[in-house]
């Protein structure tokens, strides 16, 4: 038999994650870096010294994208700060929907604006140069 409306079984709602790792790393990531006395004299070590976990990790992934050029840490950072791009994938049951967009386009832009936006085209391979081995 259902319950009536505005009635639950679970009356105190589901039970608080205590020890999630997300909640774990993010609590970790505010501890101080302690960097011993004797070691403080090595310049990035120096800069670590009372920095947050998580800053220095913040600092390390902007160092590898810019300075490595490491192409992971790169679209790590532009997933983050832009969100990840959308992936969209036409079937046959779309196809009816693209012709609906294009005739949104037609309302929105005049023919000379749309002439601009089609395709131009395919783009050739660039010509080969030197020698293969079939030769």
């Amino acid at each position: 038999m259902p319950l009536p409306k505005g009635k639950t079984n679970n009356p105190h709602g589901r039970p608080k994650k205590n020890n999630s790792l997300t909640l774990l790393l993010a609590k970790y990531g505010n501890k101080k870096i302690e960097v011993p006395e004797e070691k403080r004299n090595d310049p990035e070590l120096k800069e670590l010294h009372g920095m947050k976990l998580k800053d220095a990790l913040a600092k390390n992934l902007w160092q590898l994208a810019v300075f490595n050029k490491d192409i992971t840490s790169i679209k790590y950072i532009f997933d983050r700060i832009d969100g990840k791009p959308i992936n969209t994938v036409v079937t046959g049951n779309d196809i009816e929907d693209i012709g609906v967009l294009k005739a949104i386009q037609k309302e929105l832009f005049n023919e000379e604006e749309l002439g601009e936006i089609q395709d131009e085209g395919t783009l050739e391979p660039p010509e080969e140069t030197g020698t293969s081995s079939g030769e």
